[in-house]
């Protein structure tokens, strides 16, 4: 074995060893088994191929990057203060029941200044809530904390405090989190549904030839 052989074998990652040395075995039993007229045995062919399919289907996947996720996916563009700090954020659920809450709690989140005589809206508050936007916090959590947070017991909540926590947080997963407001902005919310997760083959510039 040449000088620049070794070199190259000693370079190789561990992972990389093992399946150059599964190719090399993988190899000499294939010769071994042509030259001496040797059948492999049925159960050891399924086995062989099973194992085969495993390694095609995990290379190929190494290769994939999953843009669109099996489910309901919500995309929510939002804002604080005047227009700030724009963010573009996304969750999946599996259930259409779970999207129309996420939505709904979307919903409460557009700008406190926005028109409307019977309705308090949430979005852009400074700081702190008022007490009419925590009513309506914790009518919103009572009624569907079990769909958003599967578990969890309204009767731990001990004061309002616990409820204004849980919707900051829960919105924030889609809205993001502010130092100075207590809830930012929903400007759009988009709700999409996939049967099955989507992937793109991913391409590495550098070493890809122009298809």
């Amino acid at each position: 074995m040449s000088k620049g052989t070794n070199s190259c074998i000693e370079s190789l990652s561990v992972e990389n060893a093992k399946d150059k040395l599964i190719d090399i075995l993988y190899n000499q039993v294939i010769d071994l088994t042509a030259m001496s007229k040797i059948e492999l045995g049925d159960d050891v062919i399924k086995e062989v191929n099973k194992l085969q399919n495993i390694i095609n289907n995990k290379s190929a996947m190494n290769n994939k990057h999953k843009i669109v996720s099996k489910g309901y996916t919500l995309t929510v563009v939002s804002w604080e203060n005047d227009g700030d700090y724009y963010n573009t954020q996304s969750i999946t659920v599996q259930t259409l029941e779970e999207a129309k809450v996420w939505y709904e709690m979307m919903q409460l989140c557009k700008s406190k200044n926005s028109r409307s005589k019977d309705i308090v809206y949430l979005g852009n508050t400074y700081e702190e809530f008022s007490n009419a936007q925590i009513n309506v916090i914790k009518d919103f959590i009572t009624n569907n904390l079990e769909i958003l947070v599967p578990g969890e017991n309204i009767e731990s909540f001990e004061d309002q405090d616990d409820f204004v926590d849980c919707f900051r947080d829960l919105s924030g997963r889609l809205l993001g989190y502010s130092e100075y407001f207590a809830c930012r902005v929903m400007e759009s919310c988009i709700v999409t549904y996939s049967d099955e997760d989507i992937y793109v083959e991913t391409l590495n510039l550098e070493n890809e030839q122009t298809r």
